[in-house]
């Protein structure tokens, strides 16, 4: 008697794919930063236009205010005269690297709970460890996952707007 190969399709047609699932959900996360978080604003810190322009175009996407500097010195004079609602910031970058430049903005009272997050090509262990020793809250690697950056953003301005309503 010949065999037949199984079916792979779900037992119930009803259910979505795995990718549809996965799409919900980013849209999901998506929705609710555009609800909760509308107008809140991102320092951009990254030395490469072209990628400087990929993260700002996802940032916008989601109906958050972009602002963008190129190193860490130009960050640090940014947020000394503005206050930002979160920091996406690249690691290795001219004249201050965002390692230096993070352990300078924790020092401001104005940033010294502000989110910043690692954006960074390397995806090493020991660059993981140094971030959060400098003071970064979370970490991501280029090139971005944009449903992992909008849960990252999620979960980083929601805490933030829980601190602000606890003080």
């Amino acid at each position: 008697m010949p065999m037949t190969p199984r079916s792979t399709a779900p037992d119930d047609a009803s259910s979505p794919p795995a990718a549809d699932t996965q799409s919900t959900q980013q849209r999901s996360v998506e929705h609710q930063i555009q609800t909760r978080h509308r107008g809140a604003r991102v320092l951009i810190v990254e030395d490469d236009d072209f990628g400087q322009e990929i993260i700002a175009e996802y940032v916008r996407a989601v109906g958050l205010a972009v602002e963008l500097a190129g190193d860490g010195v130009e960050a640090l004079h940014k947020a000394q005269g503005s206050q930002y609602d979160l920091i996406l910031m690249d690691i290795q970058m001219p004249r201050m690297d965002g390692l230096e430049a993070t352990r300078h903005l924790r020092q401001l009272p104005a940033h010294s709970a502000t989110p910043i997050i690692a954006v960074t090509a390397h995806a090493y262990v020991i660059a993981e460890e140094m971030s959060t020793q400098a003071g970064m809250n979370a970490f991501l690697t280029k090139p971005l996952d944009p449903g992992t950056l909008y849960a990252t953003l999620l979960k980083w301005l929601d805490s933030r707007k829980l601190i602000e309503m606890q003080t």
